[in-house]
């Protein structure tokens, strides 16, 4: 399954950003990079199911490719058959529940943990880090 988001890995666990167009995808996934993260994929993200997880990896044409707003097509390394554990809704501001409910999106029929964030503000990549730390530990219990 194709899927128009970007993939970022920390300590091999995939973070899927999805949003509309122009939202900040790219954008964010540099600053996750910057704080550690690996690029899984930019732009689209081919999906599969295996054994109950969901697993990232960038199209061939797109692999270790980010597009980076006023820079141009960068290269970078990536990693590639990441699990992916979270799904980070971009939204705006506004829309960011200061108290979420524990919330799943079901893709390819896997439950994969769901968060809503604006990828602009200062503390957005420190969270995600903070979730991909948190989340886990839930996996393991």
């Amino acid at each position: 399954m194709l899927l128009h988001a970007t993939c970022v890995s920390f300590e091999k666990k995939g973070v899927l950003l999805q949003g509309p167009s122009g939202i900040g995808k790219s954008d964010l996934a540099l600053r996750l990079i910057e704080t550690g993260g690996i690029l899984v994929a930019d732009d689209q993200v081919d999906l599969s199911a295996k054994a109950e997880n969901l697993f990232a990896n960038a199209p061939e044409a797109l692999l270790g490719k980010l597009e980076v707003r006023g820079l141009g097509i960068i290269e970078f390394p990536t990693i590639q058959n990441i699990p992916v554990k979270i799904i980070v809704d971009l939204v705006q501001k506004e829309r960011v529940p200061r108290f979420p409910e524990l919330e799943h999106l079901k893709i390819l029929n896997v439950c994969i943990r769901r968060i809503f964030l604006s990828p602009f503000e200062p503390s957005c990549a420190i969270k995600i880090k903070t979730a991909v730390k948190n989340f886990g530990k839930e996996d393991q219990e």
